[in-house]
């Protein structure tokens, strides 16, 4: 099923230039990190939003907060604090006398901290490196870390380059999400920027997906995830795209409709809900949203999900695509679902048809004809659309095709073999096998290379039945 996705509604107002973001071990409590005095602020779904009441050690911005069981480190002005217990009531306490930290995490209870000059190992007070970083994280029992396009990782007895992505890639962050780390960065391009994002399973590093509008800015800075779906911030679009890890594909998931700035480490899923932060520094719109993933009552209007290219099995051979089969639930007013296709990677798009409300509620399959149109693969784009109250469900979408398969020329020949067991042995292998033979047409001098295609054998009618009458039909190769 494809569904719109729920749309954001701003919950806390304020021009917030940090708004890092963490979810209890339970899954109950959300922390964000402030730019203000008060430094904390904590969401329950019971008790909604509070502003911590312990004391907060440090200055200024919060820049980074994780949790680590029941204890939550945060980045304050370069200082590392904790606290452990009820982060809306527990006081925050300075860890070391860090004044360059840029992130923190927790590897086999170890305590690291990445600064703007290396990383240390705090809980077993020694240093793993001394290259500037970034971002930090902790993996599968390693620590990533890195700044640019290096990647290092530190297995708990040394600290090596894991990878070098492509030249002018920049790093933003690296976020673990269940067995997956990912490498959020961007591409600077001419005028813009192309955002890129790679990912590490068992130690391998692989691509993503890219967006490639040059002309604006898909800078990566966040991500959260929920179940099989992971949300990515998205600048360009003032919101977030989402991924869908099962069937794959990205989807334009909640989002604002207009351009706006995602904040480092703005995204967290909690009890149902995804939290965004936005800074624009206006005022008027500044502040954290919130979707309602699990029940929402509003959606927004329009929504999209590419599909990756499919070559039916036949990479090598054109094919002629036939039509699409549109299947969804019944539409209501102001529902509608159109479906586009690509047959150059997604370079463009053309519209096959568009599947709108029926007054007698029932038109849930249409079948749009494709004329002539033919390639060695095809994309599809489907656009989902709603008055913002309901959203339509998409629940089949099927293209047929046919492979054109190169003119040849065929013969079909009857043959009569009397008495040769050894011919007619060798003709079943030879069609068997699928042997390559040579053929010369009665009404032509050449030569052809051709295959047995179809081979059928036929006793003759006769008394002692010790003649065979083939039919076969060649194919020439």
């Amino acid at each position: 099923e494809l569904k719109l996705a729920s749309s954001l509604t701003r919950v806390v107002s304020g021009s917030l230039t940090s708004l890092p973001m963490t979810v209890s071990a339970d899954g109950t409590t959300l922390v964000v990190g402030l730019s203000s005095v008060s430094a904390i602020m904590t969401w329950t779904s019971a008790g909604g939003w509070a502003t911590a009441s312990g004391s907060i050690a440090g200055s200024g911005a919060v820049t980074d907060v994780i949790t680590a069981g029941t204890t939550y480190y945060a980045v304050r002005g370069g200082a590392v604090l904790t606290c452990t217990g009820n982060p809306a009531t527990a006081n925050w306490t300075a860890v070391g006398a860090y004044t360059t930290a840029v992130g923190i995490a927790v590897v086999n209870s170890d305590l690291y901290v990445a600064k703007s000059d290396g990383v240390y190992n705090h809980t077993q007070s020694e240093s793993i490196s001394s290259e500037p970083c970034v971002a930090i994280a902790g993996y599968q029992g390693n620590i990533y870390f890195g700044k640019d396009r290096r990647i290092f990782r530190y297995d708990n007895r040394s600290t090596f380059l894991f990878d070098e992505l492509p030249q002018g890639f920049n790093l933003t962050a690296l976020i673990p999400y269940r067995n997956v780390l990912f490498i959020l960065g961007y591409f600077k391009i001419r005028t813009g920027y192309k955002a890129a994002i790679y990912y590490v399973t068992s130690s391998s590093e692989n691509h993503l997906y890219t967006l490639g509008d040059y002309s604006a800015d898909y800078r990566i800075y966040a991500l959260a995830g929920s179940d099989d779906e992971v949300f990515f911030a998205n600048p360009k679009r003032g919101g977030a795209d989402r991924y869908d890890l099962e069937v794959g594909g990205i989807t334009n998931g909640p989002m604002w409709g207009e351009v706006g700035a995602i904040p480092f480490k703005s995204m967290a899923v909690c009890e149902g809900y995804l939290f965004v932060g936005r800074y624009d520094n206006a005022s008027a719109t500044d502040g954290i949203y919130k979707a309602d993933l699990q029940n929402p009552t509003a959606w927004n209007t329009t929504g999209w999900l590419t599909t990756a290219e499919y070559d039916f099995g036949w990479s090598n051979d054109t094919k002629l695509f036939k039509d699409i089969l549109v299947e969804c639930r019944a539409l209501a007013t102001g529902q509608g679902i159109e479906v586009q296709y690509s047959t150059n990677g997604g370079s463009s798009y053309t519209s096959a048809g568009t599947t709108t409300y029926a007054a007698d509620g029932a038109a849930t399959k249409e079948t749009y004809t494709l004329n002539n149109v033919s390639g060695t693969t095809i994309k599809l784009k489907i656009i989902l659309t709603g008055p913002g109250t309901s959203t339509p469900t998409l629940t089949k979408v099927v293209v047929r095709a046919a492979r054109c398969i190169e003119s040849t020329d065929m013969w079909d020949l009857r043959l009569y073999i009397a008495d040769d067991a050894a011919r007619v042995t060798a003709l079943e292998t030879s069609a068997a096998k699928r042997t390559q033979l040579s053929f010369t047409d009665i009404d032509r001098s050449t030569t052809h290379n051709v295959l047995i295609e179809e081979l059928a054998m036929a006793s003759m009618p006769d008394k002692e039945g010790d003649s065979v009458r083939p039919r076969l039909r060649l194919r020439e190769v």
